[in-house]
């Protein structure tokens, strides 16, 4: 029991905790910003605004892999106390990621009009977005460099002062008439003003620029590949939808639809934190030869409890949940909360199932995930008369994506007992 206290009163374990708290905290605080705006813009026009954020995910999947593998790197040169090596990487990274980057933006920017008349939108807000995704790469890189270096203090402050930076803009900007374009100016504010912080905190370790010649090859190996994948899958599941609902649907539908879609989501990402628990854990007792089911199961059982819960409640009364967090208009599609619940939990079930895979070692799974995430987009091209249609199509997407997924599983473990008898007999 004393080494029990001891591990949990350290002081990396404390940093931790407050990281996770911070985090948490801060991912209630990005509800409170949505449900701001679903009680400030009309349906159609927080439909308008989810369009450009499922747009924006879109363009930045690259991002998650460039934050997990920069953290590496930064990592290991701060165990070897290489400063040298993290000053000329972080340069290293902008010579390689900034040019493309910006021609990115440059192509978002010069097609704003060709998107704002397939989404029914306003070109302003693209063109925002073609020059925000400079500012989020850059962001990626230096955000891991943060965490890397272990600020959790310092990542939490900034996190909340953004927060607030972005509540607050995005009420300003509406209520003078700027409305969801507004909301999406609030966003890139908040974002640059926390890009500003973090790179204060960090500046010591990237400038000035060293003359260090620094030798290392950079390169996406599989791992990093097949994390790039199952990014784009993951975002492609839960942003493609949004898109072809505006497209093919009135802006009042969208906005429906978009409503109930955020909704939903506070399931996938309450139950989100558990995937991030799996991987560490699964991939240490993996490397050492240790028995790794147990945890998926504990897991997966802590994620059924708390799913069970959450779909429970906005199956029962999705109603009041709906006047309670985004308001009366949006009660014509109460009908649809329960399946989309339904839907985000089994997004997360299929995320920790994943998460497992990657743990040990079997990555080609994110193929699936990949094919799966073409397939859903197919489907609703082809099928698309009713909202109810969509939330369908998705939920068939998922119980398809948790098959294969069990199936691998199964196969693994199958393989292994069947090694294990032969070796035995």
């Amino acid at each position: 029991m004393d080494r029990v206290v001891k591990a949990l009163t350290t002081a990396n374990a404390k940093k931790s905790a407050f990281f996770y708290l911070g985090s948490f905290l801060l991912s209630f605080g990005n509800y409170l910003f949505h449900l701001l705006l679903l009680r400030l813009l009309s349906p159609a026009e927080y439909g308008e605004f989810l369009t450009y954020i499922s747009f924006l995910y879109l363009l930045t999947i690259p991002n998650q892999t460039i934050s997990i593998l920069v953290t590496k790197y930064v990592s290991d040169f701060i165990g070897k106390q290489e400063n040298k090596k993290m000053n000329k990487f972080f340069y290293y990274l902008l010579s390689r990621l900034l040019l493309p980057t910006i021609l990115m933006g440059l192509i978002v920017i010069a097609t704003s009009k060709l998107w704002a008349g397939l989404f029914k939108a306003h070109p302003l807000a693209f063109i925002i977005l073609g020059i925000s995704l400079v500012t989020n790469v850059f962001g990626a890189i230096i955000g891991a460099y943060l965490m890397a270096l272990q600020k959790f203090l310092y990542q939490n402050w900034v996190g909340f002062i953004s927060l607030l930076i972005k509540l607050s803009g995005a009420y300003l900007l509406v209520t003078i008439g700027l409305r969801a374009t507004g909301a999406i100016v609030a966003l890139l504010s908040a974002g640059l003003f926390h890009l500003i912080l973090v790179f204060w905190k960090i500046k010591s370790y990237i400038y000035p620029p060293e003359s260090y010649q620094l030798k290392i090859k950079f390169e996406m190996k599989n791992l990093a590949w097949y994390s790039l994948l199952f990014s784009a899958g993951v975002m492609s599941l839960m942003s493609t939808d949004v898109l072809l609902v505006r497209y093919y649907f009135s802006p009042e539908a969208s906005g429906y639809y978009s409503a109930i879609s955020v909704l939903g989501r506070m399931i996938f990402f309450g139950l989100a934190p558990l995937s991030i628990l799996l991987l560490p854990m699964v991939s240490n007792r993996y490397a050492a030869g240790k028995p790794s089911m147990g945890v998926l199961f504990k897991l997966l059982f802590a994620n059924m409890g708390l799913g069970i819960i959450g779909v429970g409640i906005f199956s029962l009364v999705p109603e009041l949940v709906i006047k309670i967090l985004s308001g009366s208009q949006y009660l014509i599609v109460a009908n649809l909360l329960p399946k989309f619940s339904l839907l985000m939990w089994l997004l997360s079930i299929s995320n920790l199932l994943m998460s497992y895979l990657i743990a040990v070692n079997r990555h080609t799974s994110a193929i699936w995930v990949g094919l799966i995430a073409l397939f859903q987009p197919g489907m609703i091209i082809l099928f698309h008369q009713n909202l109810t249609q969509i939330v369908n199509i998705n939920l068939i997407t998922q119980g398809m994506l948790i098959v294969v997924l069990l199936i691998q599983i199964v196969t693994m473990l199958f393989y292994q007992t069947d090694r294990k008898a032969i070796a035995s007999g």
